[in-house]
């Protein structure tokens, strides 16, 4: 954070200006983003001056730890993969039957909820973010996208863990050859582990 009295004189005003404004836009739920519209005024205005821009174009800078993978360093991501990952969303929305328009997507994107996995995670661990993230969507449609994630995220993982056993099942069968035997040419710790997975993937 910057400390007030530190802010120049002639920046201050353009500070409460850009206040304002994200606050209208909040309100009327309108994703439009002020630095992209001023973004080559101010790059004209630069290059006037001959004063280098500290940030690469097509790039926002952020200090959002939302905005990037857990990290709580300042990020930059392009504006695109938001709109990009928003879209992914909207899709999966628009095939389960629940809302998909931009003004009901909208503060998922604010709130840093740019993914189903974000989604599933936030509904299993009961966050509240998600009351607002998902303010547009009616009581039963919001139990709907919490319970259609959740259910599609772990069955993802599901599969994952399936995966990675049958993998390690036939590492476990071409390592046997080359370890030592007991009856039949078979190691005794291969075929125990083996014995494991094969139980564990018999679950499902």
């Amino acid at each position: 954070l910057v400390n007030v009295s530190k802010v120049p004189e002639d920046i201050f005003m353009v500070i409460r200006v850009v206040t304002l404004i994200r606050g209208m836009l909040a309100a009327f739920a309108c994703d439009l983003s002020c630095s992209l519209v001023w973004e080559p005024f101010a790059r004209r205005a630069l290059a006037k001056y001959n004063v280098a821009c500290p940030v690469p174009e097509g790039m926002v800078a952020s200090n959002n730890p939302v905005h990037g993978g857990g990290a709580r360093p300042p990020l930059t991501r392009r504006m695109s993969g938001i709109f990009r990952d928003m879209r992914r969303v909207a899709h999966w929305m628009q095939t389960k039957g629940l809302p998909h328009n931009r003004q009901a997507l909208t503060p998922m994107a604010v709130h840093g909820v740019t993914s189903i996995k974000r989604l599933a995670e936030l509904a299993l661990n009961r966050d509240p973010i998600l009351d607002s993230a998902l303010a547009r969507f009616t009581a039963g449609d919001q139990e709907r996208a919490k319970a259609l994630a959740t259910e599609e995220f772990k069955e993802q993982v599901w599969q994952e863990w399936r995966e990675q056993a049958q993998r390690k099942e036939r590492e476990l069968e071409q390592e046997a050859p080359l370890m030592g035997t007991i009856s039949e040419g078979r190691p005794v710790a291969a075929v125990k582990k083996k014995s494991r997975i094969a139980r564990w993937l018999r679950i499902k």
